[in-house]
């Protein structure tokens, strides 16, 4: 009898992908304004942002609440769905007790 390999459920696959992506969302989002007040206030010694920086900073700054809120509700379905198809998902032998 050979073991049959059981796959993980694909939407909680997505899911862990979609919450990194949020992670890293809320992370940008929070720094962007320091990053921005370095660029218009340098200290002495300190580092200047380049424009990459300001240009990811204005991003989170003008779009960032809609990526976040695009992100949680594509979380809440993902999880939703998820936790629907998990039996289809589960593994079919039966464990004795």
């Amino acid at each position: 009898m050979s073991a049959k390999r059981s796959w993980p459920n694909p939407f909680y696959v997505s899911l862990l992908l979609v919450s990194t992506a949020f992670v890293a969302t809320c992370l940008g989002y929070l720094v962007a304004p320091t990053v921005v007040d370095n660029a218009l206030r340098p200290r002495p010694g300190g580092n200047v942002p380049g424009p990459a920086a300001l240009a990811m900073a204005d991003w989170f700054e003008r779009r960032g609440t809609t990526a976040l809120t695009i992100e949680i509700v594509v979380m809440i379905v993902l999880g939703v769905v998820a936790m629907l198809s998990d039996r289809w998902f589960a593994d079919k032998t039966e464990h004795a007790p």
